[in-house]
């Protein structure tokens, strides 16, 4: 994918005072960057809580290498356009807080649809708006183009959606990347695409500078309880993202445990 191209970037249209940060580094981050060798400021001990323990003692990479090998394989992406995430959730939040600016801007979600596009919104301060599903829970693309302002950072469109489990039109959704190029992402949760027998938006990634797909692996790989998740954008929005992460999100027995659920010998489809 090439992430050269900078037509239409998104990051011009993130907050000002996200652009303007340096996102939080530790000497752990500086040693896997190979700018330093060492690292004492995170005074960890050098013994395992008990006996049988693996890597507890010590704090996460916020993007664990050998993690992001194995989803950028699963979903055949490079790592520049990956964010790993506690669950997609935790992708929507950053979303909202990387590129909405309270009491100012606002989002487009296509009722009925998954509810916590609308919740991060609220925590966040950032206007809500609704544009429903038409005939078939179609999109009504000439009506969500009807409210999209100067305001408007993100349009969520859920496909397959939850509740309806419809295919949103292919065709529909490259139309409002289109449309909305330079202007507002378009973030298409994929979370039950597995179920449906169709090829991921991922792809588009390389027409699109403003598409961002999320990913999850409760429903792909039956692990809920795991809060495994992400986002895939191209490299400025990833970056964007990876500012405004927790600095260490992926606790060490999640990361183990869907290392071996992304195991090949672990991907035979049981439904």
């Amino acid at each position: 994918m090439d992430d050269i191209k900078t037509e239409n970037a998104m990051a011009p249209r993130a907050r000002p005072e996200i652009l303007a940060m340096k996102g939080y580094v530790s000497a752990r981050s500086l040693v896997a960057t190979g700018e330093s060798t060492v690292f004492l400021d995170a005074n960890e001990c050098p013994y395992e809580p008990f006996v049988g323990a693996s890597g507890l003692a010590r704090y996460p990479m916020q993007q664990p290498p050998e993690l992001v090998s194995a989803v950028c394989g699963w979903l055949d992406i490079s790592s520049r356009n990956l964010t790993i995430t506690r669950g997609a959730d935790e992708a929507i939040d950053c979303l909202m807080r990387a590129f909405c600016v309270p009491a100012q801007d606002n989002i487009i979600i296509c009722p009925p649809t998954f509810a916590m596009y609308a919740q991060s919104a609220m925590l966040q301060g950032v206007e809500t708006r609704k544009v429903a599903l038409g005939e078939g829970f179609a999109l009504d693309t000439d009506g969500i183009m009807a409210r999209v302002d100067d305001n408007t950072k993100m349009v969520f469109v859920c496909s397959p959606n939850n509740p309806t489990a419809n295919l949103m039109d292919r065709e529909a959704v490259v139309g409002l990347c289109h449309a909305l190029a330079g202007r507002a992402l378009v973030v298409v949760d994929e979370t039950y695409i597995d179920y449906a027998g169709t090829d991921s938006m991922a792809a588009d990634l390389e027409n699109f500078a403003n598409l961002v797909v999320l990913r999850t692996l409760s429903k792909s790989h039956a692990a809920a309880g795991l809060r495994c998740g992400m986002a895939i954008a191209r490299q400025d929005v990833t970056e964007l993202l990876h500012k405004v992460l927790a600095p260490y999100p992926l606790p060490q027995p999640v990361v183990q445990a869907a290392l071996t659920i992304l195991r090949p010998e672990n991907q035979q489809r049981l439904a």
